[in-house]
C-alpha cells in the first residue's frame, strides 16, 4: 500500500531575546533542566511574562521555597530532584494562569489579557504588581481596567500613568501621549478646569478628551495644555487672586477668562494668546478701566516668602492706542495699594531711548525688589 507522506511545514517558532538578569537566572534552571531556555525564548508572550514573574520571586540562595509553591500545583510526579531542576520541569509543565496563581494566589478576571498585552520583554516587577492591584479591584479601579483594555500594545508607561491618573484623566488619548513628567501638571490643569468651569462634570470632561483625541491633537507638541485652553477660555468665572479694593471700585471690571477672549476682539490685540495663561494659573490678572477712553490693566500677582501678596501694574493697553489716561489710571490703581513703577525721566524720553511707559518688565522688576519694598514699608 503506498504510503503518503505530508509535506505540510510546521510554522517554527520566533525565538524573542530576553534582557538581563533574567536571561541569567533562565540559563541557571536550563542547567539543571535542559531545554527550559529554548521553552521560554519561543514561547507566547503571556507566558513568557508569567515565567518572568516566577524567576523574579525566586530566592537564588533558598530556591526550594518556590520549588516547593510550583509542586503543590503539579498532578504528576516530576523527574528533576534539584531545586532549579524542579523550577524549570513545573515551568515547562504548568499553565500561565497556574503560574500567576502560584506567584499571587489567586488570578483576577482580565490579569492573564493584561499580562498578553506586555508583549515579550521583561517588565518591571512593580508594574506587574501594580497591574495585578489594578485588576483585583474591578469596582474601584473600572475606569483603569477599562482604559488599559482599550490600549492594545502596552507598555510600562502606561500602567504608571494608569496608577498616578483618575477621573477623567484615565483616558486613552491622555495615557498614550503624556510623560510621568506631565502627570503633575495634568492633575493641575484638572484642578483649574473643575475651579473655572464648575458647570463641566467629569462626563463633559472625559466627552471633551474623547474629541481631543479623534482630532490627532494628542499627538502634537504642549496639546494638553491647547485643549484645557479651549475649555478654560469659555470660563466666566472673575475674581482677583489676591484680595483688592479693585474689586468694588466702580471704575473697574474684574475680567473673566471669556472676558478677555471677547477684548481681544474689541482692542484688536493679541490679549487672548498672550495672557490667558497667566490669568488663569493665578500670576497675573486683568481689570478694564472703565474711563474714556477703555483700557485693559494688567496686574502682576507679588508673592513674598512670608506668603504675603500684592499686585503690581504690568501694563495698560487703551483702547484707542492712546497713553493720556495711563496717568489717572496709575493713580487710581495706587490708591488700592497696586505697585506702580515711575522714572524721573519725562515718558518721551523713555521711548527715544526704546523703553515704553508701561512694559512687562515691570511686572519682573517687582517681583526681584517685592521683598525689599515691604521691608522698608514696615
Amino acid at each position: 500500500m503506498a504510503q503518503f507522506v505530508s509535506h505540510v511545514r510546521l510554522a517554527r517558532p520566533i525565538a524573542r531575546a530576553i534582557t538581563q538578569p533574567l536571561l541569567d537566572f533562565a540559563f541557571e534552571i536550563d542547567a539543571r533542566f535542559p531545554g527550559y531556555l529554548r521553552y521560554l525564548l519561543a514561547a507566547s508572550d503571556t507566558v513568557r511574562q508569567a515565567n518572568f514573574v516566577i524567576l523574579r520571586q525566586i530566592d537564588w540562595q533558598n530556591p526550594e521555597l518556590v520549588a516547593d509553591r510550583l509542586r503543590q500545583k503539579i498532578v504528576f510526579q516530576t523527574s528533576a530532584t534539584d531545586p532549579l531542576g524542579i523550577i524549570g520541569e513545573c515551568l515547562f509543565r504548568l499553565s500561565a494562569r497556574s503560574m500567576v496563581d502560584v506567584a499571587f494566589g489567586s488570578v483576577p478576571q482580565g490579569f492573564m489579557g493584561f499580562l498578553g498585552r506586555l508583549g515579550h520583554a521583561p517588565i518591571a516587577i512593580d508594574v506587574i504588581k501594580d497591574g495585578f492591584a489594578i485588576f483585583s479591584d474591578p469596582e474601584g479601579n473600572r475606569d483603569r481596567i477599562i482604559v488599559l483594555q482599550q490600549i492594545s500594545d502596552l507598555a510600562e508607561i502606561h500602567i504608571r500613568l494608569a496608577m498616578r491618573l483618575d477621573g477623567p484623566l484615565l483616558h486613552r488619548g491622555l495615557i498614550s501621549s503624556i510623560s510621568l513628567e506631565n502627570v503633575m501638571a495634568a492633575q493641575e490643569l484638572l484642578a483649574l478646569i473643575r475651579t473655572y468651569r464648575a458647570d463641566l462634570d467629569d462626563r463633559a470632561i472625559r466627552q471633551s478628551l474623547d474629541g481631543w483625541a479623534k482630532s490627532g491633537a494628542h499627538k502634537r507638541y504642549r496639546s494638553m495644555g491647547t485643549w484645557a485652553r479651549s475649555i478654560l477660555e469659555k470660563s466666566t468665572l472673575a475674581r482677583l487672586p489676591v484680595e483688592s479694593g479693585l474689586a468694588n471700585d466702580p471704575s473697574f471690571v474684574v475680567m473673566s477668562p471669556a472676558d478677555i477672549v471677547q477684548a481681544a476682539r474689541r482692542y484688536r490685540n493679541c490679549l487672548h494668546e498672550q495672557r490667558l495663561g497667566h490669568l488663569i494659573g493665578g500670576r497675573r490678572c486683568y481689570v478694564e478701566w472703565q474711563g474714556n477712553p477703555k483700557a485693559i490693566v494688567e496686574l502682576c500677582v507679588l508673592r513674598c516668602g512670608s506668603g504675603e501678596a500684592r499686585y503690581a501694574l504690568g501694563e495698560i493697553q487703551a483702547i484707542d492706542r492712546s497713553e493720556g489716561s495711563h496717568d489717572e489710571i496709575a493713580r487710581h490703581l495706587e490708591l488700592h495699594g497696586v505697585l506702580v513703577a515711575r522714572s524721573p525721566h519725562d515718558r518721551g524720553t523713555l521711548k527715544a531711548l526704546g523703553v515704553h511707559y508701561d512694559h512687562d518688565d515691570f511686572g519682573e522688576y517687582w517681583m526681584r525688589e517685592f521683598d525689599q519694598i515691604l521691608a522698608d514699608a514696615a
